[in-house]
């Protein structure tokens, strides 16, 4: 059990609410508050939280017999983390013990505060589930694959929703082969790539949203498929716009979608048809572009907020409302700093932040890993907890690594409950030598939240 106490970081910002609320549904500039900003630095004094970090060995050998296994996180299950076994750098395993194309076990495993596993009854798809309810786009052999619902607190299989060809009906579908193990033989499996996505509806989970764009043409779609009727809603051919999100703001009772470069749009179904208007463009500040669809989280019902996750930046947390079309910039830095957001809660109103150092460009080679040489520019040094407080990001605790010369940390995944309480991390860190990946060790984390 380790305790940190809690330093200062430079640049956070404070903000200091102003007004200025523009009235009306179709909005065109951004209302920027407290534009004239300072950075400053600050030393959190947030006396009613403490942190109890606790980091824990797993006992694999209950469920293994392999070494070098590792625990991936998905989400929190009552008092337990849910998540998958498999095998570390996905070596190849014995199909019958990893069935999973004989890189994972078949099964969820839950984990306790103590190491110890327990096997569920559920079976995984993916190694990517993070939600209690989701769906899955999982390839085949066929064709570019078939998309699935799941809920995990049902006592039921997943449930198939759509053919992806068929959500994707008129958009070329950018693909690879790419040879896996299916079942213990060697088959051949679509790997989907770059221009299409589709997830539950934030907002409105009874709707999965899809979106795609032809990286020659520049055409784009947009689809809604209504989960209990299984109706599709398709969009017109749109002319490049990239979207990165589609959501439901419930105090505009809309669907809107928004694009790369935070231009918003204004989704309306009438008959079997998604209508697109412009609706509003959020001021990005220095992030310029929206890369990834996880950079965009709901709020509540008309806020959302789009969070750094890939490089130097000043702006690292905007909140940007719907209702009032009014952008607050929560946390600054000097942008000489490398600081994301790794999540954000806003049920739980916990930020999980991490902070990497500068290292000189790497360029590793794995040889039990599939994937070839991956260049490496940044290792995480520090973890940060932080809650938004009057209309400012801050931070409550601050958790060291403490690594070697020889070490690096490429990422880290983490899993929050539902009463926000208990943080369990995932982070793998690196043995280097000579531009070679030497091990790999997993440091498992639970942060237990105390709020006085």
């Amino acid at each position: 059990m380790n305790k940190y106490r809690l330093k200062a970081i430079t640049g956070l910002l404070t903000i200091v609410i102003s007004a200025g609320i523009l009235q009306g549904c179709s909005k065109n500039k951004t209302v920027v508050l407290n534009k004239d900003t300072r950075v400053e630095q600050l030393e959190a004094k947030i006396s009613n939280i403490t942190v109890e970090e606790k980091r824990v060995d797993l006992n694999f050998k209950a469920v293994s017999n392999y070494e070098g296994d590792e625990f991936l996180p998905s989400f929190w299950y009552g008092d337990r983390v849910l998540g998958t076994i498999y095998s570390h750098g996905f070596e190849y395993r014995n199909f019958r013990e990893y069935p999973f194309k004989s890189i994972a076990k078949e099964n969820f495993y839950s984990l306790g505060e103590d190491g110890v596993f327990k096997k569920t009854e559920k079976n995984i798809r993916d190694l990517n589930h993070r939600n209690i309810k989701d769906i899955m786009w999982i390839n085949s052999n066929e064709d570019i694959g078939m998309i699935y619902y799941y809920d995990f607190t049902k006592n039921e299989d997943y449930v198939p929703l759509i053919k992806g060809a068929e959500l994707f009906d008129g958009l070329p579908i950018k693909a690879d082969r790419s040879k896996e193990i299916v079942k213990g033989k060697d088959s051949y499996a679509y790997s989907v790539v770059s221009n299409k996505d589709c997830e539950l509806v934030a907002g409105n989970e009874e709707y999965l949203a899809a979106w795609g764009i032809d990286d020659t043409t520049n055409k784009s779609v947009i689809r809604l498929l209504d989960i209990g009727s299984n109706k599709l809603y398709k969009s017109d051919t749109l002319d490049g716009i990239d979207v990165r999100k589609v959501l439901y703001i419930k105090e505009l009772e809309k669907f809107i979608a928004i694009d790369k470069n935070g231009q918003c749009y204004k989704l309306t179904i009438k008959g079997d048809r998604i209508e697109v208007e412009n609706f509003s463009k959020i001021d990005l500040g220095d992030l310029q572009t929206i890369n990834y669809k996880r950079q965009i989280t709901l709020i509540n019902g008309s806020q959302i907020a789009i969070s750094n996750i890939v490089k130097k930046l000043r702006n690292i947390l905007i909140r940007y409302d719907f209702k009032n079309n009014e952008v607050n910039f929560l946390f600054n830095t000097s942008g000489d700093e490398w600081i994301s957001v790794v999540e954000y809660y806003p049920e739980q109103n916990i930020i999980v932040l991490c902070k990497e150092k500068d290292i000189e460009d790497m360029k590793l080679k794995n040889p039990n890993r599939q994937f070839g040489y991956k260049v490496i520019k940044s290792s995480i040094e520090s973890i940060y907890l932080a809650q938004i407080v009057d209309n400012k990001l801050e931070i409550f605790y601050e958790s060291k690594l403490n690594m070697k010369s020889e070490e690096i940390s490429e990422f880290i995944r983490c899993s929050i409950n539902e009463k926000g309480d208990k943080i369990f991390l995932y982070q793998p860190i690196t043995t280097v030598k000579d531009d070679t990946y030497i091990k790999e060790n997993v440091v498992y984390t639970f942060y237990n939240i105390v709020k006085k």
